[in-house]
């Protein structure tokens, strides 16, 4: 999944669309595997359970959005010190595009302007994931939230890495270590880069390039001849417990893209917000597990972790292997682009703040590279890790908490707290399990 970049307001038809956009991306072609080395009994079951807590954790978040929204709607005429989500239209053409990079802006109506400021010199904006986080929790509890970002973007960006150097070195019998030296170079560049709009252009042609080689992929797995058929089917195998969080990263970009398209969403069918949400999820699970299966029935349990690697050699699986490493080294700078904010954020000063974001995305762009050339083995165990240590408390722990923060009461509020023990269990569980068996495995 891609960070959102500048959503424009929606309608019926392009807001499902831009919620496949958004959840769909390189990580499912690790599924496939995931199946074969855990068995259906286990992945059927724990992909059911993942995204009934998506969904949940998705309606908290939205609650959570409406408490929020329905304040500053309220503050709107008080004080200038109380319209924190409040931007003036004399602002910086770069804070006016932040504010709707983070939410979509709403402009104030003449008649709800107080007397001290003029109604076309403001504009509000409506909450964002970013603010809900600071104004439900301590700074503490925050800073641990943006540091758990950091790492699990830094985290994907690490696959990335792994994915791209497996995919061409098959594809053209080139080192793995000189593809990953290669990366990190195109890398560097675009790290540096602050503003996510510009970014834009090169998600769409990766949107494309990943719906290529998707259709490509089944097409080959549904004419195989030689498939290895139900022979190769398990219930049970001993690696089950890496699809935890797999199954988590799979849809963790759901919960950061969840605010962004409320927010771009109109009043005419923002009452519908939440009924396709559940829809498009629920039908993309049912996608997961037919494109799994297929995969799984079609290649047998010689099905890899970087999938491609399981295409014949020709011209046209080359064109798969080549647009799908296109596809995913477009999405790089995208996945790092929330991590790098985050330091600019953290470094807090105008005038250092873009060169401090600068030295540490170089910085940590290349640490990347030279971790994933030390574990380019070990990518389910590495895409489990990423999932279970952090995908987990932003997917699960932290809408939940966040909901009952803010006064949540009733049977909802006993359910909250319970995804959040049952969060805190299965990635303390995940966790021990893969870095054990990881070990082990060294």
């Amino acid at each position: 999944m891609s960070p959102p970049t500048k959503i424009p307001p929606l309608t019926s038809k392009t807001l499902p669309i831009s919620l496949i956009k958004g959840v769909i991306g390189p990580a499912i072609l690790y599924v496939p595997h995931g199946f074969s080395t855990s068995g259906y009994l286990f992945t059927l079951p724990m992909l059911f359970l993942t995204v009934c807590l998506f969904l949940w954790s998705s309606r908290a978040l939205l609650d959570s959005w409406e408490d929020e929204y329905d304040l500053q709607a309220k503050s709107l005429n008080g004080p200038t010190s109380e319209r924190s989500l409040l931007v003036s239209s004399t602002d910086s053409d770069d804070d006016k595009l932040d504010a709707e990079l983070e939410g979509s802006v709403e402009t104030r109506f003449p008649s709800e302007a107080s007397d001290d400021l003029k109604p076309e010199e403001w504009t509000i904006v409506k909450p964002t994931f970013t603010s809900l986080v600071k104004t439900t929790f301590n700074n503490s509890t925050s800073t641990l939230i943006d540091l758990m970002i950091f790492c699990q973007q830094s985290g994907i960006t690490l696959t990335y890495y792994i994915f791209i150097s497996k995919n061409l070195s098959v594809c053209f019998g080139v080192n793995d270590n000189i593809v990953i030296f290669v990366l990190m170079l195109v890398q560097l560049p675009l790290s540096c880069i602050e503003s996510i709009a510009l970014l834009s252009k090169t998600n769409l042609i990766a949107n494309g390039l990943i719906g290529y080689g998707l259709v490509g992929i089944v097409i080959y797995a549904f004419v195989k001849e030689d498939k290895e058929g139900l022979e190769a089917f398990g219930g049970i195998r001993d690696k089950w417990y890496l699809f935890i969080g797999m199954s988590v990263l799979l849809f963790e970009g759901l919960i950061t893209l969840v605010i962004p398209l409320r927010n771009a969403t109109p009043k005419e069918i923002e009452h519908t917000f939440y009924g396709v949400l559940q829809t498009v999820v629920v039908a993309l699970a049912i996608f997961y597990v037919f494109f799994s299966m297929l995969c799984w029935y079609s290649f047998g349990n010689s099905v890899g972790i970087v999938l491609t690697a399981n295409l014949p050699v020709n011209a046209w699986s080359r064109s798969v292997q080549v647009c799908y490493s296109i596809a995913v080294g477009f999405t790089f700078p995208l996945q790092n682009f929330p991590a790098m904010e985050i330091v600019k954020n953290i470094a807090d000063d105008s005038r250092t703040g873009g060169v401090k974001r600068t030295v540490v995305g170089c910085v940590v762009v290349g640490f990347m590279a030279l971790v994933g050339e030390a574990i380019k083995d070990d990518l389910d165990h590495l895409v489990s890790l990423v999932g279970a240590l952090f995908g987990i408390p932003l997917a699960f722990i932290v809408p939940s908490l966040m909901r009952n923060q803010r006064g949540e009461e009733g049977w909802k509020r006993k359910v909250n707290w319970a995804v959040v023990c049952c969060g805190f269990v299965v990635m303390i569980a995940a966790t021990v399990a893969t870095v054990v068996s990881w070990s082990v495995k060294e």
